[in-house]
């Protein structure tokens, strides 16, 4: 979206919305001519002017947008390599949490066999005393 301001002698402000970035961007270019009025038609030169500008203004905004996207890209990745970091202390953690079930489930269900055996042998006869 852009919006321009053009009175007399004051320069003409664009203002950019860059909308991914949420950041609002002032391109300020030449003042107007005070011989120049909106009416009158414009001249190759006039055109020849405003593609150099145009050109111009997109040139810095894509060396600022790609500085911008290079910070955010070193700055998602710290992020990603906190976050891998975080993720694999928790899998730490549950994978302790289970091994300790398992161990704990295992020799609950080694003792419960241990104590049937032991009541069949001693019905059966073969318990040694």
């Amino acid at each position: 979206m852009a919006k321009e301001v053009a009175l007399g002698f004051i320069p003409v402000i664009r203002i950019l919305i860059s909308f991914p970035l949420k950041r609002t961007i002032l391109l300020v270019s030449k003042p107007v001519k005070k011989s120049a009025r909106r009416s009158d038609p414009a001249t190759k030169g006039d055109i020849a002017d405003l593609r150099k500008e145009v050109k111009a203004d997109i040139d810095a905004m894509g060396s600022t947008l790609r500085k911008e996207i290079g910070g955010l890209r070193a700055e998602v990745k710290s992020d990603m390599s906190a976050m891998e970091y975080r993720i694999l202390d928790q899998m730490t953690l549950l994978l302790e949490h289970h091994r300790a079930e398992i161990i704990g489930a295992t020799k609950d269900e080694m003792e419960s066999l241990k104590t049937r055996v032991t009541r069949l042998e001693r019905h059966a006869g073969l318990a040694a005393v």
